[in-house]
């Protein structure tokens, strides 16, 4: 049994809402790309054309806090070396934002990405923002997509890879993206890890 109760489902993303994003780098992305077209003849479906892992979100008051945040994440994440980002298992799930099915890669939560996130997390916490993904350790369940439009025969589905945890990528850097109408995404702010 879990110590900690299971903390409330997040909201979905709303306008004005601003996404941490770790990417991969242009050298992992080809490895990444083979790796998604093995899942899309699994499944079907369109590769993810951005792969990425939305490590947090919040919604900032306005500039000044989003300047006070950005400070407090720059010093957070200074003190931490880049994060490696592996995968456990992949699901099929549909996704609330978009509105279509999709494959992902549930991540395998290792201390090094657990510390990553509460770095994180203490940097929006003391910068006055509360995140939208508490990672309470026993629930946190963080992914990466892979592939989207995915027919949905079977939701949700689970598959255990017989190389779990599998690695995927280094998180060097942190990028803050902040949702557009339209469903659009506008950069606001790049931070290295580790820098």
């Amino acid at each position: 049994m879990s110590a900690n109760p299971a903390p409330p489902t997040p909201p979905v993303a709303q306008v004005g809402d601003i996404c941490l994003i770790v990417e991969p780098d242009a050298a992992e992305r080809a490895r990444l790309r083979d790796l998604q077209e093995g899942l899309r003849e699994q499944f079907g479906g369109q590769p993810q054309e951005r792969i990425h892992f939305t490590c947090q979100r919040f919604r900032p008051e306005n500039d000044d806090h989003l300047a006070e945040i950005l400070s407090h994440l720059r010093s957070g994440l200074r003190t931490i070396t880049p994060v490696s980002i592996a995968a456990g298992r992949v699901e099929q799930v549909d996704h609330p934002f978009f509105g279509v099915c999709v494959v992902r890669w549930q991540l395998d939560v290792n201390d090094d990405l657990y510390q990553f996130q509460k770095v994180v997390e203490s940097a929006l916490r003391s910068g006055g923002a509360p995140p939208h993904y508490p990672s309470h350790r026993d629930h946190w369940r963080p992914h990466v997509t892979a592939l989207v439009s995915v027919p949905n025969a079977q939701i949700p589905f689970y598959f255990n890879g017989a190389t779990a945890p599998r690695y995927l990528f280094t998180g060097r850097k942190l990028t803050l993206s902040q949702v557009q109408p339209g469903k659009q995404f506008q950069i606001l702010a790049e931070i290295g890890v580790g820098a």
